[in-house]
């Protein structure tokens, strides 16, 4: 394993089986990729329990696919009739890329107080996550999902 910080560039492809999306509902998936030690790094801070702080100017390494929660993705015109299902079933594959340089490091590092509790190897790891919700009945009229 690399114990040396170089910045990297890294990919995360999900192939979801078209059988499993046929009654998918916006916002029931979720598919995102984080570099671990800024994803360590905002946990220890505590700043992960704020929404805004999952921003691209604070989490810059987060990255998610709308394909699953992007409205306009559900939202289907049958006969006048707005039908909210999934309208890219043909689409089994996701995918998601992000990146983590020296100077991204050196921010979180002068940023969240978190990061000293964070060995420098692990800048160097990534966690992807699929999150499901099984009993997602409704999603509120605005239509949105938190990133």
């Amino acid at each position: 394993q690399q114990t040396t910080f170089f910045d990297h560039q890294v990919y995360l492809y999900v192939r979801i089986p078209r059988w499993q999306l046929h009654d998918l509902k916006m916002c029931q998936l979720q598919v995102s990729l984080a570099n671990e030690g800024q994803y360590t790094s905002l946990l220890e801070s505590g700043a992960l329990l704020y929404r805004g702080n999952l921003s691209e100017d604070v989490f810059g390494s987060l990255s998610s696919s709308p394909s699953t929660w992007l409205p306009t993705n559900f939202m289907t015109n049958i006969n006048g009739n707005t039908v909210y299902s999934w309208k890219n079933q043909q689409m089994t594959l996701l995918t998601l890329a992000s990146n983590f340089s020296k100077s991204s490091l050196d921010a979180v590092k002068k940023t969240w107080n978190g990061a000293k509790y964070v060995l420098e190897k692990q800048f160097m790891d990534w966690r992807g996550q699929v999150a499901y919700l099984n009993k997602f009945l409704l999603v509120g009229p605005e239509r949105e999902c938190p990133r």
